[in-house]
């Protein structure tokens, strides 16, 4: 008889130790997940931080240079970019006015292509003809790549 609640009494020990093993194990388990989580978190938000700061940098570096065409009624140009990043997906701002000076109105228009680091894109957008342009500024645009300095021969 005592023999068998001695071999009772070691099966329960044994299995509270498995159990606080267990417990332990998915303790460390939720501990590690939390931190990885935790950290991916923090990775994001610097990088998101670092894009928009980038993305200031470079926007600053942009510009637009326009002009009206003759042949039809709408402008032409070209957008600047002296970063040492090709940027795509241009949009323009185009403002207009009517004639008499009353209404004014916004166009977007698009960059076709990529706008080359250190380069410069042409652009030409139709407007209306009852509408005079009075400026052309850049809405948006995507980052691409940084590019190298270009190797002459």
């Amino acid at each position: 008889m005592a023999g068998r609640f001695i071999r009772w009494r070691l099966r329960t020990l044994g299995s509270l130790f498995s159990s606080a093993q267990e417990r332990s194990r998915r303790t460390n388990v939720i501990t590690r997940l939390a931190g990885a989580i935790c950290l991916a978190l923090l990775v994001t938000l610097v990088g998101l931080v670092s894009a928009q700061t980038l993305e200031s940098r470079v926007a600053d570096a942009l510009s637009v240079q326009w002009g009206r065409i003759d042949s039809r009624p709408g402008i032409e140009g070209y957008v600047h970019n002296d970063s040492s990043y090709r940027i795509g997906l241009v949009r323009l701002r185009v403002l207009t006015r009517d004639e008499s000076d009353h209404t004014p109105a916004e166009m977007l228009a698009w960059v076709h292509g990529n706008v080359p680091a250190h380069g410069r894109s042409y652009f030409s957008v139709r407007t209306p003809q009852a509408r005079e342009v009075v400026g052309v500024t850049i809405e948006s645009f995507n980052l691409i790549a940084r590019e190298g300095p270009s190797q002459s021969p």
